[in-house]
């Protein structure tokens, strides 16, 4: 018997659904690491003065921990911006963040 000459091997439409799945999984894991790029591109870059709004003053149970991370920030960044040389804060201290997007 002779071949067909553009016969095409079958695929199970399983096999293929699968690597479907397979190629999402990888652009989805390419697009998340790309915005973790950005964002830790921009995390610890020092902020000019003019980028920040009032002050905000810290309340009981606030860390810089958790103020950074509502500005969109990390711990390093926070400090730098306000000349701190610990990670201690006092309740009622005031401090500068950057204005919100």
């Amino acid at each position: 018997p002779m071949a067909k000459p553009h016969a095409r091997p079958k695929r199970s439409l399983f096999k293929t659904f699968l690597w479907l799945l397979l190629a999402l999984a990888v652009a989805a894991g390419f697009a998340g690491y790309l915005q973790w790029q950005e964002y830790q591109q921009f995390a610890d870059s020092p902020l000019a003065i003019g980028d920040t709004e009032p002050l905000v003053e810290v309340k009981r149970g606030d860390t810089l921990s958790e103020i950074a991370n509502r500005y969109g920030l990390t711990v390093n960044a926070l400090k730098e911006l306000n000349d701190l040389n610990s990670d201690v804060i006092r309740l009622g201290q005031q401090l500068q963040v950057p204005l919100r997007p």
